[in-house]
C-alpha cells in the first residue's frame, strides 16, 4: 500500500476534525430531488461508475507515529437503496434521512469518507444523497459530480456508451503542492502575507463554547437582485468584492472597527486540470483591510477589490503556513478572524433524464467561524444570503438585525456611492426619523433648584438608596449627607469662609 502527503488544505481540515472530535462539522453535500419517477438501478450505477474514476473519492486516512497520511482503495464505491413510499409521510421521513445522515460524523482512520444513496420518495418523486468529507472535496467537487453523474445517467437511460476524458489524479496536484511549497513562487507569496499582517492585527476571538450552530436564510427581492447585478457590472467589480467590502463597512460602522480582518475562501484551481479535478483544494483567505473615514463609498470599494486581486495572486500560499509563520499561539491569537464571507455562483443541472431536479444543499449543524454570510446563485435565479452562526455567540436576533442593517447598508451604497464612509448609515430613514425624533424626544422642564438643595431632598426623600458605588464599597444618600455636613462643621470651625481656598483637610476622617 503506498502512502502519500495530505496537502495543506486536508492537514487543515484533518487537525480541526481532530481538535473537535467527533463532529459532523466537515459534512457536505445535499439532496439531488429528481421530479419523476427514476429508474434507481441505473442511477446507483450512474453514480458509482462516475465515483470510480475520481481517486479522491476513493481516498482513506489513516495516522501513524503522529503522521498522518492517506492511501487509496480499488473497492467498489457503495450505494445504498432506500425505499420510503411505503412510509406514513415520505416527505418528513425524507427530511428526517437527511438531518440524521448530515449530523453523523465520519469516522477519520481507514474508513469510506463518502455516502451515497438512491431513493425513491414516491410514485413521482426520487433522487440521490450524497454526504462527503470536505477532506476529500470541496464546492467545486460537488459541481463536478452532479454535473457527470447527470451526463452519465442520460447516456445510459438512452444506452448510450458513457466514455468520458480520463479524469485527473488528485494526488498529482498533492505531489504538484510539494514542488511549490519549495519554489521561489513560495517564498515570494510567504513574503507577502508577511508584509500584511506586520504589524499583527489586535485581534479578540473568544474560543465558542461549543460548535453547535444554526442557518438562517433571506431571499432578497428580484428588484434588488437585478439593481446588484447592474451595479457591479456598471463598477467592474465582482459579486465577492461587493460582499466583502459591505461586511468591512458593515463592522466599521456597527463596531468602529476601522482594521478588519475577514475570511474569504478561493477556489484554489488553476488551469483546466484543477477545474476538472474532484478533491478538496480550498484555501481561505484572510483579507486585511484598514478603513479610512473620508473615502467615499465607491473609492472604498474600488480599494477592496484591487487589494483582494492583489492578495489572489498569491492565495496558493496555504493558510496554516501563514498561521505557523505569523506564530499565532506565541502571540496569544487563537486565529486571524472569526467572520467567513462566501460566494457562491454554482450553476448546476437543472433536469435528469429529462426530468426536472432540484439541489437542496445541507448544512450540518456544527460550526467552525462565528459567522459565515454566504451569497448564492444557485440555478441562474436571483440571491440567496444564508447565515451561519454559532449559536453560542449569536442569537436568531441578532442575526435579524445584522440582515437588516445589511441591508440598509447595501440600499444605501446602490444609491449614495459618491457620500463619504463616515456618512452611510445602517438605518434606513424611517428608523432613523424614529431614533432621533421619537426615541429621542427627552424635552422637559427643569427645576431651578440648585444641586445642594436637590442634593438635601434626596437625602430626605430616599435616604437609603446608593448614591456612590465603586466596585464593592457603597454610600447611601443619607450617609452622603450626613458626611458632608460633618464636614461643612469642621470647615467652619476651622475658619474657613466664602471664597476661602481650601486644599486639603488635615487629619479629618468623615
Amino acid at each position: 500500500m503506498n502512502g502519500y502527503a495530505l496537502s495543506h488544505a486536508q492537514k487543515r481540515i484533518w487537525y480541526t476534525q481532530r481538535k473537535y472530535g467527533d463532529s459532523p462539522l466537515f459534512n457536505i453535500g445535499g439532496f439531488i430531488r429528481i421530479e419523476g419517477d427514476a429508474d434507481l438501478c441505473l442511477l446507483k450505477e450512474a453514480i458509482n461508475a462516475v465515483a470510480s474514476r475520481h481517486d479522491a473519492l476513493r481516498l482513506r486516512c489513516a495516522e501513524s507515529a503522529h503522521e498522518v497520511y492517506q492511501y487509496t482503495v480499488s473497492d467498489a464505491i457503495a450505494v445504498e437503496t432506500i425505499d420510503l413510499a411505503g412510509e406514513r409521510d415520505p416527505e418528513q421521513a425524507l427530511t428526517d434521512l437527511c438531518a440524521q445522515v448530515f449530523k453523523a460524523p465520519f469516522i477519520m482512520n481507514g474508513q469510506p469518507l463518502y455516502y451515497f444513496a438512491v431513493i425513491r420518495v414516491g410514485a413521482s418523486v426520487s433522487g440521490y444523497l450524497v454526504k462527503l468529507h470536505h477532506i476529500i472535496a470541496d464546492g467545486w467537487s460537488m459541481k463536478l459530480l452532479t454535473e457527470q453523474i447527470t451526463a452519465c445517467y442520460a447516456s445510459m437511460i438512452r444506452k448510450r456508451p458513457y466514455n468520458p476524458e480520463k479524469a485527473p489524479s488528485y494526488l498529482d496536484y498533492v505531489k504538484d503542492e510539494i514542488d511549490y511549497v519549495n519554489s521561489d513562487a513560495c517564498m515570494r507569496d510567504r513574503c507577502f502575507w508577511a508584509d500584511m499582517f506586520t504589524p499583527l492585527p489586535e485581534v479578540v476571538i473568544q474560543a465558542p463554547a461549543n460548535l453547535d450552530g444554526n442557518r438562517v436564510s433571506y431571499i432578497p427581492d428580484d428588484e434588488l437582485a437585478v439593481r446588484i447585478q447592474q451595479f457591479i457590472k456598471d463598477h467592474t467589480v465582482s459579486l465577492n468584492d461587493l460582499f466583502v467590502f459591505l461586511y468591512i463597512l458593515y463592522a466599521y460602522k456597527r463596531y468602529g472597527q476601522d482594521d478588519c480582518v475577514l475570511g474569504t475562501p478561493l477556489l484554489g484551481r488553476s488551469g483546466k486540470t484543477g477545474r476538472r479535478t474532484i478533491g478538496t483544494y480550498t484555501n481561505p483567505l484572510p483579507f486585511r483591510y484598514r478603513v479610512r473615514r473620508k473615502t467615499t463609498l465607491m473609492e472604498m470599494l474600488a480599494d477592496v477589490a484591487h487589494s483582494l486581486r492583489r492578495s489572489y495572486k498569491h492565495q496558493r500560499y496555504p493558510y496554516n503556513l501563514i498561521q505557523t509563520d505569523l506564530q499565532l499561539r506565541q502571540n496569544g491569537i487563537e486565529k486571524l478572524y472569526d467572520v467567513c464571507v462566501n460566494c457562491y455562483n454554482t450553476v448546476l443541472p437543472l433536469s435528469l433524464g429529462e426530468m426536472p431536479v432540484k439541489n437542496q444543499e445541507f448544512y450540518s449543524g456544527q460550526q467552525e467561524y462565528g459567522l459565515q454570510i454566504i451569497i448564492r446563485q444557485w440555478d441562474n435565479v436571483g440571491f440567496q444570503l444564508d447565515y451561519d452562526y454559532q449559536t453560542s455567540k449569536y442569537t436568531s436576533g441578532d442575526i435579524g438585525r445584522l440582515h437588516a442593517q445589511f441591508m440598509n447598508l447595501l440600499r444605501f451604497v446602490l444609491q449614495n456611492g459618491d457620500q463619504n464612509v463616515c456618512d452611510c448609515m445602517l438605518v434606513n430613514q424611517e428608523e432613523f426619523e424614529l431614533y432621533t425624533n421619537v426615541y429621542n424626544r427627552t424635552a422637559c422642564t427643569y427645576t431651578q433648584k440648585t444641586m445642594p438643595v436637590l442634593f438635601k431632598e434626596m437625602s430626605r426623600l430616599k435616604p437609603d438608596a446608593v448614591a456612590l458605588s465603586r466596585r464593592d464599597e457603597s454610600m447611601t444618600y443619607g450617609a452622603l449627607g450626613a458626611a458632608v455636613d460633618r464636614a461643612a462643621c469642621y470647615l467652619r470651625n476651622a475658619g474657613v469662609r466664602k471664597g476661602t481656598l481650601v486644599l486639603t483637610i488635615p487629619d479629618y476622617d468623615c
